[in-house]
């Protein structure tokens, strides 16, 4: 399973549009995965984060500010979750 977290400011346009598109994506290529939605300062900050809605998978922040638009991003996280697949089998 993966982590997702997924800041921005609770019930906002943005971040609804990002959660519910994140979801489709997520579920096209068929990931199991922990989504949490964070709206707390602090955690902005412990990511050093420029912009808010922000994507961050793993420990790595992806997209800050705006996503791209659906075809670059279903592309850069199906790279990211390769990624994340095969470290997963080496360890």
């Amino acid at each position: 399973m993966i982590a997702i977290q997924l800041f921005g400011i609770t019930e906002s346009k943005s971040l609804t549009s990002w959660e519910h598109q994140l979801v489709e994506v997520l579920e096209d290529l068929g990931v199991e995965y922990d989504l949490q939605v964070v709206s707390d300062l602090e955690q902005f900050i412990l990511y050093d984060l420029r912009g808010i809605p922000a994507l961050v998978i793993g420990e790595e922040v992806l997209f800050e500010r705006q996503l791209p638009d659906n075809e670059e991003f279903l592309t850069i996280l199906r790279d990211k979750i390769e990624e994340w697949r095969s470290s997963q089998n080496v360890a």
